[in-house]
Formats: C-alpha cells, structure tokens, sequence
C-alpha cells in the first residue's frame, strides 16, 4: 500500500490491506525447546541461528554463510540450519566448505517440521534482496523468535528494529553478523525480543481471517 501511495498508483481509498496469511496456531506451540532440539541434533548449549526458504538468487543465502562464518570466528557455540533447496545448493555448500563450517551448518532441504524448528532456534536470519511479505518471518516471530534481516520492501512493514529484531542494509553481512552477535551474547535482549517479537503477530496474518477478507472485498465487489 505504502508502494502503491509513493507511485501514485490509484488512490487510498480503493486500497484493501489483505495479509498474506499462515495458521498461526500451529506455531509458537510446538513443544518444549529442549525436545525440538534433540530432535535436530542439537546440544543443549548450542545456539542456534535459522533461515528457511528457496536457494535462488532473491533469498541471497550466499550472506547468510558470510554471516555464518563471521559468527562462527566469535560464538563457538552457533549452529547454524538452512531450510530449503534449490538452484544455488551447490554454490552454498562449496562455500560452507571453503570456509570450513560444514560442521557448523546443516543443510535440511525441504520440511514439513517448521513449528518444530522455529521452536529450536534462538535467532532467525532472513537475507532477502526483495520481498513481498515474507512468511517464514511471520512464522518466526509467531514462534517468538527474534529475526535479523535486510531492510527490504515487506521486510521492513513487520519487523520493529530494536523491538522484535534488527533490520540492517542489503548486503551488509557484517552487520547482519554484529546484530546476531548482540542476541547471542545478551540473554535479556534475546528475551525481551522474543517477547516482543511474538506479541508483533496479530489475528490480520491468520489465513483464516485472511479468507474471510478476500471473500467480504469479492462480494463487496459484486454488490
């Protein structure tokens, strides 16, 4: 809508703000911490720093292994999961390689398990070049997980910098890494954004509510 008002493209009052929806229920209980972790093979003094989505050019996950590495060299106790495939998994595996961290990242591929995962992780990172609304986001803050991500298009409408994550500039990796670091080593900003994070999501995300919006604007429409 912001896009829609900066380009002049129709006017405000034709605007209809429709989310794109998730089932937001499933997430945030998923079970206890400790048990999605053994689950994954995580140890219990692991912190763990996610990302889900397709290995394309728009998601850059090339900055996320930036990140791994510049993350790694200070907290020897990240773990770090990439959820997803795609065109770029060979590029992203060489370069986990050439920098030694195949020990440090998991490669998941696809999964139906994302409650569970995002129930594990202590920081999510999103490193997408464009989006629209990013839902694995959505789902991570749901989770009451705090995301670090480029200030990007939908990016920036849903995540508060410094309230329920960090947004940092495209391509700045280091910063990207600084901003994870920061969660990691304080406990009580990790927590109060994972409190903030979670309490971020109302019902407008619900897909249910979502449907219901889609069918009052078509029979407003018809009427």
């Amino acid at each position: 809508m912001k896009t829609c008002a900066e380009k002049k493209i129709g006017t405000p009052d034709k605007y209809v703000l429709i989310r794109s929806g998730i089932k937001l229920s499933v997430y945030g209980n998923a079970g206890k911490k400790e048990e999605a972790r053994k689950k994954l093979g995580i140890g219990p003094q692991e912190k763990v720093i996610s990302t889900i989505g397709p290995f394309k050019p728009q998601k850059n996950l090339s900055d996320f292994i930036e990140m791994a590495r510049l993350v790694a060299d200070s907290a020897k106790q990240a773990r770090f999961i990439m959820v997803g495939d795609g065109q770029q998994r060979r590029l992203l595996e060489e370069k986990t390689a050439r920098y030694s961290l195949q020990e440090k990242v998991s490669f998941l591929g696809w999964r139906d398990d994302i409650p569970e995962i995002l129930s594990a992780t202590d920081v999510f990172v999103m490193t997408a070049l464009w989006e629209g609304l990013p839902r694995s986001v959505v789902e991570a803050l749901v989770s009451g997980v705090p995301v670090v991500a480029y200030a990007v298009d939908g990016t920036r409408e849903i995540i508060k910098d410094g309230e329920s994550g960090f947004l940092v500039k495209p391509k700045d990796f280091a910063s990207l890494a600084r901003k994870v670091l920061t969660l990691l080593d304080d406990g009580k900003t990790l927590e109060r954004m994972s409190g903030a994070a979670k309490g971020s999501v109302d019902k407008t995300f619900d897909i249910e509510y979502m449907v219901r919006q889609q069918e009052e604007l078509y029979l407003a429409l018809v009427e």
